[in-house]
């Protein structure tokens, strides 16, 4: 085969790179090149010309094959080296600093990086992180953690560490719609009172006249269920509240048992029957239903005087009832009167006794005692829905006789009568089937409407703390770290609590941030469904770098100019400092005879006697300083 039919091997490469690349191609072969060359002059030597083994089995061509390697090597590196030694393809830092050297320039040290922390503390004692304290970071980039040190003294608190703040309430008033109560007395914290869904309670606008003896517009309510609302219970009702005039608080007792009064259910009339077998006369007595409220009820006798019968029983029911040749009556039939209404009682009633059925041995003497009815006026018409508020002084056994029925019951002693007045009128009569007596399980309840997110507000700089006054004051001009779940932590500072107006118990604090914020990552709700947004309120400023203990550096002849001494610890931490010039400020402090001396950037214009000092950075980032010097704590 002719030579002219082989392609040539491409080695040794011709070098060209044109101006401003960012890479230089400095390689003048690779391994297959090399290679190929090598063999090929092999081939080209007439004494081997009996060599025609190629295979990697053979020695002389292991050597080659070795050699072409070595090649490929010693021109990667070659490549390396030669754009080290340009400024714009140089990628080593000792590299460029050694560039930079020949024309007068240094390279500015890294810069050490700056770190919120956020600490929590566990028990109840505030504890105080002081200044310096060292702490590691896992950072973004870096293989090892990164070492820090708190800049400032930070009072760490237990309630701060991580907690949530809550958009503005609106306190609205009762009205029609109000579904949703909260306790304002008794405190529940010192005196708690146990709900649970299916309680009663009647409720009520307090008596004006200050403590009460009786509930204005009363209704019984059934609750629905019990919420947390900050720690608050919430009681929720079922349905609404019958009243229309919108009121600010709302009293009333969690109930237990209900009582009726003794008569509620006794028949409206009493029949007799009077006479002998030939002259017989029925008397149909209607009964009456009205008790004094403010005096004694007693047994009465019947009227004598009656009418013809034209009640519940007509003519033709009296004389199917009883056979009419028995009757004397002018016209053969019997004659059936009706008495007028009377009340038969027996024993008498007084004006504090309340006897009640069915009958209990139970109820606490010294207890409040609901009676709950429509009272009526003896001397004017109209009739009043009345809660009155009474004290149990005495309870006993008793038997009474209303009407035609008799029943045991227990007598209530009542510490005042049930008279009541109201617009002028008193009311002193009340019927006992409109009657209900309720035991009470609670001291007396104080009810506001249940404070909502006020949705008016979509955005502010307020927000509101859940905590003790001394917990709040805690917050006043401190920073504060707000973290979202999957947005940038948010930086602010408390410009003012409000000490002046704690809501719900005094629990609920006024918190005033120099940044708006959107109410709606703010909700409040119970305490097992917080606010999407975590505060961090233990916040401490650190610095990348680790403190060092002081070491002396060295002595020096006083009489030598520009004495160098290495610092035992690399690299040195700069930080940035925008009024200094370089803004790159070692964090070094150099005492010499116990005098901190001052650095400066270069020598140049100092006076021979300056108690300056320079540092510098070598190609390997160690650091030295010259002048006579000692390391203080902290560099």
């Amino acid at each position: 085969m002719s030579d002219r039919c082989i392609d040539p091997v491409p080695f040794p490469r011709r070098l060209y790179n044109r101006p401003a690349l960012d890479w230089i191609d400095y390689r003048i072969g690779r391994y297959p090149e090399i290679r190929e060359a090598l063999l090929r002059g092999l081939d080209a030597e007439p004494l081997l010309a009996d060599w025609t083994h190629r295979g990697a089995d053979d020695a002389g061509i292991a050597l080659l094959e070795g050699a072409a390697v070595l090649g490929d090597i010693l021109t990667f590196y070659q490549e390396l080296y030669a754009n080290q030694a340009y400024l714009r393809t140089a990628s080593w830092r000792e590299s460029v600093s050694d560039l930079v050297r020949l024309i007068g320039y240094r390279l500015s040290p890294g810069l050490g990086g700056r770190g919120t922390f956020a600490f929590e503390v566990k028990g109840e004692t505030a504890v105080t992180i002081p200044a310096g304290t060292p702490l590691q970071a896992q950072v973004s980039g870096l293989e090892a953690k990164a070492d820090f040190a708190t800049e400032e003294t930070l009072t760490a608190y237990p309630w701060l560490g991580l907690f949530h703040l809550y958009r503005p309430l609106d306190f609205p008033s009762i009205g029609p719609s109000t579904s949703r109560f909260q306790i304002a007395a008794p405190d529940q914290d010192e005196d708690p009172v146990a709900f649970k869904e299916g309680d009663r309670l009647l409720l009520g606008v307090p008596d004006p006249e200050g403590d009460p003896v009786r509930l204005i517009d009363p209704e019984l309510v059934v609750l629905d269920g019990v919420e947390d609302l900050h720690g608050e219970a919430i009681l929720r009702i079922k349905g609404g509240l019958r009243r229309g005039a919108s009121v600010p608080q709302l009293v009333g007792y969690k109930l237990g048992r209900s009582l009726r009064h003794i008569g509620h259910n006794a028949p409206p009339s009493v029949t007799e029957v009077s006479g002998s077998d030939d002259d017989t006369t029925v008397t149909q007595t209607d009964i009456s239903y009205i008790r004094s409220l403010d005096g004694s009820t007693p047994s009465l006798s019947k009227s004598s005087t009656g009418s013809v019968f034209g009640g519940e029983f007509s003519r033709r029911d009296l004389e199917a009832r009883f056979d009419r040749r028995t009757s004397r009556a002018p016209e053969g039939r019997l004659l059936g009167l009706v008495a007028d209404p009377v009340l038969e009682v027996s024993p008498t009633i007084g004006s504090e006794d309340l006897p009640v059925v069915p009958e209990v041995d139970d109820l606490a003497q010294g207890s409040t005692i609901i009676v709950h009815g429509r009272l009526q006026s003896s001397s004017a018409s109209g009739e009043l829905d009345a809660a009155l508020l009474r004290t149990a002084e005495e309870l006993r056994p008793a038997s009474y006789t209303w009407g035609a029925l008799t029943a045991p019951s227990t007598l209530i002693r009542l510490d005042s009568d049930l008279e009541t007045s109201s617009d002028g009128k008193s009311y002193d009569e009340a019927d006992v089937r409109a009657l209900q007596v309720h035991e009470t399980l609670s001291p007396l309840l104080v009810l506001e409407a249940a404070p909502e997110d006020d949705e008016s507000q979509t955005s502010g700089h307020d927000l509101y703390f859940l905590g003790s006054p001394e917990e709040a004051a805690a917050l006043k001009q401190r920073a504060l770290l707000l973290a979202a779940a999957g947005e940038e932590p948010l930086c602010a500072t408390v410009q003012a609590v409000d000490d002046l107006q704690p809501l719900l118990g005094g629990r609920l604090h006024k918190v005033t941030l120099d940044a708006e914020l959107d109410y709606a990552d703010f909700p409040n709700g119970a305490l097992d469904d917080a606010p999407p947004v975590l505060v961090y309120g233990n916040l401490a400023e650190a610095t990348q770098g680790k403190a060092e203990k002081e070491a002396t550096l060295g002595n020096g002849d006083n009489r030598a100019t520009f004495q160098t001494f290495k610092l035992p610890k690399a690299p040195l931490t700069y930080l940035l400092d925008p009024g200094g010039t370089p803004p790159e400020a070692p964090e070094l402090q150099v005492y010499v005879d116990g005098r901190l001396w001052t650095k400066v950037d270069s020598f140049f214009g100092q006076a021979d006697d300056a108690q300056v000092y320079i540092v510098r950075e070598d190609v390997n980032g160690e650091s030295w300083t010259r002048r006579e010097v000692t390391l203080n704590p902290g560099g």
